[in-house]
């Protein structure tokens, strides 16, 4: 099942799109989509300067962080879509618990994310749950500074396998810099089992409507159980 038909099978009523960029999900059925992002096409563009100019950036309706989307009421969406958001996250487990605490009853969350085997990630190490329920731990408990030199910790990995960088000074010079600018990384990278585990892992809070591997990405639909 790809993206359109995924639209068309549950996208009703009014929602959210979180970091469309410059692929937003099909719409379908009339749906009301609120599109929401932390930054404007101009600002992305600073942050992505290898994209194709050529697709536009969907400009944001709300600007918002993604992961708290704090400007939500709780019960509020119909349905929530996040297209290649979560790996950005710097705690997807706490993002997955905000989305789910913003959706009604019965709501559904359309997800995306990429096959670290098809992306830059390849020469990772797929993302482990326990590491990520120690990271979501850490950032209820620690302090601003704290969680900044964890942050630039977990950017030394992806310096080195993904652009190659061996010098550990300026591993942590280029992390500090994207960190000041606001910019991020894939702060986690999934094969297909790893993110199977990592969506199992919400089982008490959602119902898997489906879930598959689609090339280069993984399409996840989730139910908010009521």
């Amino acid at each position: 099942m790809n993206r359109l038909a995924l639209s068309q099978k549950y996208m009703h009523g009014s929602g959210i799109e979180i970091g469309a960029f410059q692929h937003p999900w099909p719409p379908a059925n009339g749906a009301k989509v609120t599109h929401v992002d932390k930054a404007s096409p101009e600002r992305l563009k600073q942050a992505h300067p290898d994209i194709d100019l050529s697709i536009p950036i969907v400009q944001a309706d709300v600007f918002d962080n993604g992961e708290t989307l704090e400007t939500f009421p709780n019960y509020s969406q119909d349905f929530i879509l996040s297209s290649h958001v979560i790996e950005h996250c710097e705690d997807p487990i706490g993002a997955m618990k905000n989305w789910v605490r913003v959706l009604k009853p019965n709501g559904m969350l359309l997800l995306a994310a990429p096959n670290k085997e098809h992306t830059f990630d390849k020469k990772r190490k797929p993302t482990v749950l326990m590491d990520l329920i120690a990271y979501h731990d850490l950032k209820k408990r620690a302090l601003r500074e704290s969680w900044r030199a964890i942050l630039i910790e977990r950017h030394q990995e992806y310096f080195e396998k993904v652009d190659g960088i061996l010098d550990p000074i300026r591993r942590i010079e280029l992390a500090s810099d994207r960190l000041d600018k606001g910019f991020d990384i894939h702060y986690s990278c999934w094969d297909p089992a790893s993110f199977f585990e990592f969506i199992s892992f919400f089982n008490h809070l959602f119902q898997v409507e489906h879930f598959s591997p689609e090339g280069h990405e993984f399409l996840v639909a989730l139910r908010k159980k009521s």
